[in-house]
C-alpha cells in the first residue's frame, strides 16, 4: 500500500489543497480516507472544514483579537453540511469567515453560550441591512423609519418592525442575544472581498456584532435566498428556531414573542 496523504497550504486567504507525490492512485492515508482526516485533532474532518471555510491545520483553539467567544464544546456540534436544507430544528452548518481584524472567526464558537444567536446574511448594497446595523448600535427606531403617513404624521416603519422589538438592542449589546452579520454581496451584487468587509466595518462599526466575511457565498448560495437581510433565529446548539429564505419577519417575531 502506497503512503498517501491531503496537505494544504494557504495563498493569500485561499487554503490550497493538494497531494503528497507518490500517492498510489489515491490510496487512503491509514485506511480512512481523506475525508476523514483531522490534522488538528479539534474534531472535525479535514474536508467538512475546508467546505466550511474553516482551517483544518488550526490546531490552537481560537484567541480572537477583537473578543469574540470560543465554544469548547463545538466539536460534539454535528455539521450537517451544506448539501442539507435548512428546517427549523436541525443544525446549521458550519461556517468560518474573516473578520474585520483578519480573524477567521468560527460560527460554531457564538453556540454553547446559552444564548440564542441571530444569524444575518446582509449584503453591502442592501439599505435595510444597513439600517438594521445602525438602529442595533444605538437603539433609536428612527433609523427603521420609511416616512410619516400624510395624513397623521405618524411614522411609518418597516413592516417588520414592533414596538415589543424595541429593546432588541439593548438585550445584542449585553449579550442576551448573539448577533452574527453574514456579508455575502458586494455594492454591485458579486462575490465580497476584503474591501467589502472593510467598507461595511467602516461605514458601520461594532463593537458587538461580528461581521463575517462570505468571500466564497456558501451561506448566500445554500440559502438561494431573496430579500435582504434574511435572519434566522438559532438556539445555543446552533439548532434552527426560525427558518427564512427571505426577509426578517420569522426570527424577528420569535425574538418578539419570546423574551
Amino acid at each position: 500500500m502506497g503512503g498517501c496523504a491531503l496537505r494544504w497550504a494557504w495563498a493569500g486567504t485561499v487554503l490550497v489543497t493538494f497531494w503528497l507525490a507518490g500517492c498510489d492512485g489515491g490510496t487512503p492515508l491509514d485506511d480512512t480516507g481523506p475525508a476523514l482526516i483531522d490534522s488538528d485533532g479539534d474534531g472535525f474532518h479535514d474536508a467538512a472544514e475546508l467546505a466550511a471555510g474553516c482551517d483544518p491545520l488550526a490546531a490552537e483553539g481560537p484567541d480572537y483579537e477583537s473578543g469574540w467567544p470560543s465554544n469548547e464544546q463545538k466539536s460534539s456540534l454535528e455539521d450537517p453540511g451544506y448539501e442539507q436544507a435548512g428546517a427549523v430544528g436541525r443544525t446549521h452548518p458550519r461556517f468560518c469567515g474573516l473578520d474585520p481584524a483578519g480573524d477567521l472567526v468560527d460560527l460554531y464558537d457564538f453556540g454553547g453560550q446559552g444564548v440564542p444567536v441571530v444569524i444575518d446574511v446582509s449584503t453591502l448594497w442592501c439599505e435595510p441591512c444597513q439600517r438594521v446595523t445602525e438602529w442595533l448600535e444605538d437603539g433609536d427606531p428612527q433609523h427603521l423609519s420609511q416616512g410619516q403617513d400624510p395624513e397623521t404624521g405618524a411614522t411609518i416603519y418597516y413592516p417588520w418592525y414592533t414596538e415589543g422589538l424595541a429593546d432588541l438592542p439593548a438585550r445584542v449589546q449585553s449579550g442576551e442575544v448573539m448577533w452574527i452579520t453574514l456579508l455575502v454581496q458586494d455594492m454591485a451584487g458579486n462575490a465580497p472581498t476584503t474591501d467589502t468587509l472593510a467598507a461595511w466595518s467602516s461605514a458601520f462599526p461594532s463593537e458587538r456584532v461580528p461581521v463575517l466575511l462570505d468571500d466564497a457565498q456558501r451561506m448566500d448560495l445554500w440559502l438561494s435566498g431573496s430579500g435582504y437581510p434574511i435572519l434566522n433565529l438559532l438556539d445555543s446548539e446552533m439548532r434552527f428556531l426560525t427558518w427564512s429564505q427571505r426577509g426578517p419577519e420569522a426570527a424577528f417575531e420569535e425574538l418578539d414573542e419570546n423574551r
